[in-house]
């Protein structure tokens, strides 16, 4: 899964730059977004081993919200207030049902 996502970065990284070099006639948003999610990706790619070992103490659900988050965070930075908030709330409400769920299941 590392190996994949450091060459969906790469990739990223290289198409964006491609078309931003040439001067393509595409919508100028296409290259900067191509960077920014290839960046995020290029991190993500560094951060693996860490995220490997907090796999088991986060719920998939709130990794996949985390994740879908800062992949719209990159892609449309204006909406960032918003996605944070929501993300947030999502990841708060997780935590509470989590929590109310250890409570009746100890009965």
């Amino acid at each position: 899964m590392r190996i994949a996502t450091g060459i969906i970065a790469i990739l990223f990284l290289v198409i964006g730059a491609s078309l931003y070099i040439n001067e393509a006639q595409v919508n100028p948003m296409i290259p900067g977004s191509m960077v920014r999610i290839g960046s995020l990706m290029a991190v993500i790619w560094l951060a693996f081993p860490q995220l490997e070992k907090s796999k088991d103490r986060i719920p998939r659900v709130v990794l996949g919200i985390a994740v879908a988050c800062l992949f719209l965070i990159a892609a449309r930075p204006k909406i960032s207030h918003v996605v944070i908030a929501v993300g947030g709330l999502a990841i708060a409400l997780s935590t509470v049902l989590r929590f109310f769920s250890s409570l009746t299941d100890g009965k």
